[in-house]
């Protein structure tokens, strides 16, 4: 049995027009307009609170994100740098040191040639190993280093051959400095051992 409104644990008016009429009775029309008209202004007032964003709280979001991207683009800048010019620094050792052991492992003088004009360098008389009828050469300014020499110095000379035993050639060590953006790396080559160090 459906309880009338009024009644004790009765139903509202409006649950009580839904009851009828899912149980089959009619519902008079002016409670069916009624019901309808509390429905409508039920929707009308949650759409009234669902609002958009102001002007002021736009321009907010628009000036942390733009505060965020100047402390994360310097830093993100940085980090890329530092990577390439870490690469780079380790290519130069690796091909320095793999001069040297050439020189040993052959008991022949082995030079490497920079150029600082061009930020590269050569082992002389060894076939490049893409090409082989053309010499090996290192261009760090193009990808994936991007990268600078800036100075390439042993016994005042941008050259560096070792003798046969690995050692620079009349003890004539030195250091290569390689840079990128702010960030750079010393290559040093010891005169006496010649072993070849990053800092």
């Amino acid at each position: 049995m459906i309880k009338t409104p009024g009644q004790t644990g009765g139903p509202s008016l409006k649950r009580w027009a839904t009851q009828r009429e899912s149980a089959g009775h009619s519902c008079p029309p002016p409670l069916k307009r009624w019901a309808t008209h509390v429905r409508w202004n039920t929707h009308v007032r949650r759409v009234a609170h669902t609002r958009a964003f102001s002007l002021l709280e736009l321009a907010i979001v628009v000036m942390i994100i733009s505060l965020l991207a100047t402390i994360a683009v310097p830093r993100y800048a940085n980090a890329i740098a530092q990577q390439r010019v870490e690469a780079a620094a380790r290519r130069i050792a690796l091909d320095l040191e793999g001069a040297r052991r050439r020189a040993r492992a052959t008991s022949s003088s082995q030079a490497v040639q920079f150029s600082l004009a061009n930020s590269s360098y050569t082992l002389a008389g060894v076939s490049d190993m893409d090409q082989a009828d053309s010499t090996y050469t290192v261009e760090m300014s193009k990808p994936p280093y991007e990268a600078t020499i800036i100075t390439a110095n042993f016994a005042d000379s941008t050259e560096i051959t070792f003798d046969g035993y690995g050692t620079p050639l009349d003890g004539a060590g030195g250091s290569v400095v390689v840079q990128v953006g702010t960030r750079a790396k010393t290559i040093t080559v010891d005169g006496e051992t010649g072993q070849v160090t990053i800092q």
